[in-house]
Parts: structure tokens; sequence; C-alpha cells
């Protein structure tokens, strides 16, 4: 038999596994579970992640200044995502450590148009781990 305490701390637990960072553990265990004290007990498990620890103890510098061979030291992975803006079609490149680390704007997202930029970024900052789009009809051979 679960005594309540025992019970929170399990949902404590179990929401932390998805959801790393205070806040939002906080706010998930909140809607499911009420105990004394749940805030300082959920902040005690995020204090004690590592994964947690690395993401709250990021650096305070803009990401432009960072070149790649910094990012690999970093041990971050870059990650292109493709989206369209009022300005334009956009190529955003992020890594997991830093947020926006370069923006170029295209004139459109064709085949012809990305794959120079990826093969630049690719020199610059190693091998992509992922590419996301925003569903819009991307990487169409130009007429």
């Amino acid at each position: 038999m679960l005594r309540p305490c025992q019970m929170a701390m399990r949902v404590e637990h179990q929401v932390h596994a998805y959801l790393q960072g205070i806040v939002k553990s906080k706010s998930h265990t909140q809607r499911k579970v009420w105990s004394p004290q749940l805030d300082e007990k959920a902040e005690g498990v995020v204090k004690k992640c590592l994964m947690c620890e690395a993401k709250i103890n990021q650096p305070e510098f803009p990401g432009h200044i960072i070149t790649g061979k910094y990012l690999r030291l970093l041990g971050s992975e870059p990650v292109v995502i493709l989206t369209a803006s009022s300005v334009g079609d956009t190529l955003i490149v992020i890594d997991e450590y830093l947020k926006y680390s370069e923006v170029e704007i295209v004139s459109s997202i064709t085949a012809d148009e990305a794959i120079p930029y990826i093969e630049k970024l690719v020199v610059m900052q190693g091998l992509i781990h992922e590419i996301h789009n925003d569903n819009g009809l991307t990487f169409q051979k130009a007429n």
C-alpha cells in the first residue's frame, strides 16, 4: 500500500523522467498530485539530475560568437530547421547546447538553394544531426 507522500515521490520521479527542468517538472507534478512541500521536493529531484544540471548551467554568451570547432568541444549536435518567414524562407541552425547559432535567409528553400548552404554548414560545424521543416514544400527542384 502506498502512502500519499510515497505516491507523490513516485510521480515526481516519473514526471521528471520525461520532462527535464524545474519549471516543467513542478507544473506537471502539481497537476497530478499534491503533497506538502511539493515544489521543494520536485526541485530537489531536478537538482540531483545531471542532465538538468547541464541545461540549467548554460553559459550566458551569444551563439554567433561560437564557431564549429568550439561547438564540437561542447559536445553539441547541430540541427537545421527550415522555416518560412515574412522576410523569406529561413534556414536556422540550432545546436543542443546553445540557441540560434546561425540564421540564413534565402529566396526559396529549394534543393538548388539549400544544399550548397547545408554543405557549407557541414564544413564549418561538422555533421548535421537532424533536419526539420515546418511542413512546407521544401527541397523541391526549381523549375
